[in-house]
């Protein structure tokens, strides 16, 4: 459990709103490993600066948020805007995913002459020796794909894959495809008048999260099928 705390700070139109945070406990939350709780918040007040001691009015919080109630604010605050996060903390993050990487490469990668899996062992080894940057903050299935680039250029093998068929209009073409490129690679695409098709190829440990990811942000404009 954290016993420092932390600012969680928001911008509207030029106005800076602060709340002082348990900054494991909102983490976890922006993560999604828990439940919002008002015991994120560590004091009941909202301030324009923390450090200052200026605290935001009840007419300011009343016009930007609808409310004077601290929590609904804070929750809102820590949703959309920034939230500080201590160095040990953060590093502690960063090793979780890394972790998590590690263990989800080590389920989909294969000696291609033998057949036989990757050991875990093997991975990490490499891994110590790739100059991958981990994101603490992004789920480790939307960093397989970097990580795998880099250690085939040290360590041979191949990848179980699922291809996946996308179509979607021209008109969410090109956020589509920025998706597509965080998560695999393209290996056909053709235009129908304003349809476009695109199949994929997918690390299997990440086709789930992909499908997900698709669908959360656009819906049923974009059709998904797993070949």
């Amino acid at each position: 459990m954290s016993t420092e705390n932390s600012i969680a700070r928001l911008e509207i139109k030029g106005n800076r709103f602060e709340v002082i945070i348990d900054p494991e406990k909102a983490v976890y939350y922006k993560l999604k490993k828990g439940p919002w709780s008002d015991k994120i918040v560590k004091f009941d007040q909202v301030f324009k600066d923390f450090k200052k001691g200026e605290r935001a009015s009840s007419e300011l919080l009343q016009k930007f948020f609808g409310t004077k109630d601290v929590y609904k604010i804070a929750k809102r605050i820590v949703d959309e805007g920034e939230v500080q996060v201590p160095s040990n903390l953060r590093k502690k993050l960063i090793e979780d995913n890394r972790k998590r990487i590690i263990n989800l490469i080590s389920r989909i990668t294969y000696d291609p002459q033998t057949n036989i899996p990757i050991p875990t062992l093997r991975i990490e080894q490499a891994f110590e020796k790739i100059g991958v940057s981990i994101d603490p903050f992004k789920d480790p299935e939307e960093q397989v794909k970097p990580v795998l680039q880099e250690l085939k250029k040290i360590l041979p093998f191949k990848v179980k894959e699922k291809e996946v068929e996308l179509q979607c209009s021209n008109e969410v073409f090109r956020q589509v495809y920025s998706i597509l490129n965080q998560f695999g690679d393209v290996v056909n695409q053709s235009a129908k008048k304003d349809l476009v098709t695109i199949r994929i190829r997918v690390p299997e440990v990440s086709c789930t999260k992909f499908v997900q990811k698709i669908s959360n942000t656009y819906g049923e404009k974009v059709k998904v099928n797993l070949l």
